[in-house]
């Protein structure tokens, strides 16, 4: 009897030791559960700071490259400006440049009064005005009437010449001023006059004009031109002597306006 006593307390005490250890145990169970959740917590939210932190930082490095765009806006718009500068000074050089190279620029005018008309020659040539201004005249070789006969040469005087004194190095133009119908068409003239020629048309100055040309036994163009232009009852008639003067007679045309 007295040894049953003694076992109770020994079994209570194992209970309780076995209640204390389990309990100790699901006690460490839940705190670790916790420290578990707690780190997660943590780490999720460390991740999410971190993200945070890069989206705010992605969001800086955006706001910079803003920044940075608008460094190029004004990059750009100095470009632009730069451009427009260049633009400008090329235009400008450009427009000295066409000046230089226009060989009409600097040439003389020369206005007939008689017959309305303007036209530029080189200013170290000579015009021969003694009939310049003269009324339409009957010619009978040509069986027609013609005034407003101008020569421009490099020499003075150029009728002075005779075939066999003629200088090696004269150049001219020479223009016949044709009195023809009104209402007649260039065509017309050239059909009556020159129908052997070849021609072609071109515009100048707001104004047609017909090259009248030969063609050799080969097909090749001959030195022989005409140009015609017409207005009214008058049809001006250029053609250029020996040497070079073809070149300066179109510069010459290239310039030539009516005046009424």
């Amino acid at each position: 009897m007295n040894n049953q006593k003694g076992i109770v307390p020994v079994v209570i005490v194992a209970i309780i030791a076995g209640v204390v250890i389990i309990g100790g145990g699901v006690i460490w169970y839940f705190t670790s559960q916790n420290s578990t959740n707690s780190n997660t917590n943590t780490k999720n939210t460390i991740e999410n700071t971190n993200s945070v932190m890069n989206t705010n930082t992605n969001s800086a490095l955006n706001t910079n490259s803003k920044v940075n765009t608008n460094s190029t806006i004004n990059t750009n718009n100095n470009t632009i400006q730069n451009t427009n500068n260049v633009t400008n000074t090329n235009t400008t050089v450009t427009i000295n440049t066409n000046s230089a190279l226009d060989e009409t620029a600097d040439w003389e005018t020369y206005t007939n009064t008689r017959y309305a008309y303007t036209i530029k020659y080189p200013d170290n040539w000579y015009v021969d005005t003694n009939y310049s201004e003269a009324d339409f005249t009957y010619r009978a070789g040509e069986q027609t009437y013609i005034g407003g006969d101008t020569s421009w040469s490099n020499y003075s005087n150029p009728s002075q010449y005779t075939l066999g004194t003629i200088p090696n190095d004269i150049e001219s133009v020479n223009l016949l001023i044709w009195k023809v119908s009104q209402s007649s068409s260039v065509d017309d003239f050239i059909n009556g006059k020159f129908s052997y020629y070849d021609k072609e048309s071109f515009i100048s100055n707001d104004v047609t004009v017909t090259r009248l040309f030969l063609n050799d036994e080969n097909g090749q163009e001959s030195e022989r031109r005409m140009l015609l232009l017409k207005q009214d009852d008058r049809l001006f008639d250029f053609t250029y002597g020996q040497n070079g003067s073809l070149s300066v007679m179109e510069d010459m045309i290239n310039t030539f306006q009516f005046t009424n």
